[in-house]
């Protein structure tokens, strides 16, 4: 990649630091979803090693418990409403981005069982 693409691409990251876990999120979505349908096929990601088909199988049904999972809708809520104060907003952050880590082990949990019995 040339230098000026290099700088560009630094300088989309380092705004995309500044916003919140929803508008990155957003940003991520609108970004994946131009990527062509050959070119996702293609793409290979890490297998998660060491754990058992049944472990595996537990972390693929993985989920935000309950409680978390209502706080997560109300703050959600009230920020849609630009009613949430600054502490919520923390809050806020902190449960997305446990959403979101549940969220990827999950894809990974379930993809690497996947990988499992193609073969």
């Amino acid at each position: 990649m040339e230098a000026s693409k290099i700088d560009m691409v630094e300088n989309i990251l380092q705004s995309a630091k500044k916003l919140n876990s929803i508008e990155r999120l957003s940003v991520a979505h609108a970004l994946l979803k131009d990527i062509p349908e050959q070119m996702r096929s293609e793409i290979q990601l890490p297998l998660l090693t060491g754990l058992s088909e049944q472990e595996l199988a537990v972390l693929a049904k993985a989920f935000l418990s309950p409680s978390r999972n209502r706080r997560l809708k109300f703050l959600l809520k009230k920020n849609r409403e630009g009613k949430i104060s600054q502490q919520e907003v923390i809050e806020l952050d902190k449960l997305l981005t446990e959403s979101d880590q549940i969220a990827l082990l999950k894809a990974k949990a379930q993809y690497t069982l996947n990988k499992m019995h193609e073969h």
